[in-house]
């Protein structure tokens, strides 16, 4: 595929991504990504592209190297008509069930597997690869996806365990 566009936006109401793809003059495809397949493209992204980190912190600037985007970042996305579409003629996106993962030293390779039709190729060089990282990891981030919760513990002294056993019985949590 020779990829001309990606865009990548959270569907709050289906608790997905949509990753539009324009391929060549007139093809595009429309693909639901879950969290599972986003995490899986993510750890790959981030493997292919050596960029350590947490999945769905958005690294520094420093850790990921720049791309000169500023035409694609301002640009529309260019509509396609609906006969280009790759699952078939005004087909709705398709959802994502599951995928694997190639990568050679120039490039890496997602096969997506589709609900009800063939499955995808999507072949990525360095630089494609690092504006889907960005994209995912900043869409990740924003949806909250990968947002775990640490609870650090204070260390109590035997006094203050004292006083609450003398205070209280019981514990009610609701």
């Amino acid at each position: 595929m020779d990829i001309a566009q990606i865009q990548v936006s959270y569907i709050d109401a289906d608790d997905r991504l949509l990753m539009r793809l324009n391929v060549g003059k007139d093809k595009h495809v429309s693909l639901l990504l879950t969290r599972r397949v986003c995490r899986f493209m993510l750890e790959n992204l981030s493997g292919f592209l050596k960029i350590d980190g947490l999945i769905g912190q958005v690294p520094s600037e420093t850790a990921v190297p720049s791309i000169d985007d500023t035409s694609a970042s301002h640009a529309e996305f260019q509509e396609r008509p609906p006969w280009g579409n790759l699952l078939g003629a005004g087909a709705p996106a398709g959802l994502v069930s599951n995928a694997s993962c190639t990568h050679a030293l120039d490039n890496i390779e997602f096969i997506f597997q589709i609900m009800g039709r063939e499955s995808i190729n999507l072949r990525l060089s360095r630089i494609l690869a690092q504006g889907v990282h960005h994209l995912l990891t900043d869409l990740c981030s924003r949806a909250q996806w990968f947002v775990t919760i640490a609870i650090v513990g204070q260390r109590v002294n035997e006094e203050t365990i004292e006083s609450l056993e003398v205070r209280s019985s019981s514990i009610t949590y609701h």
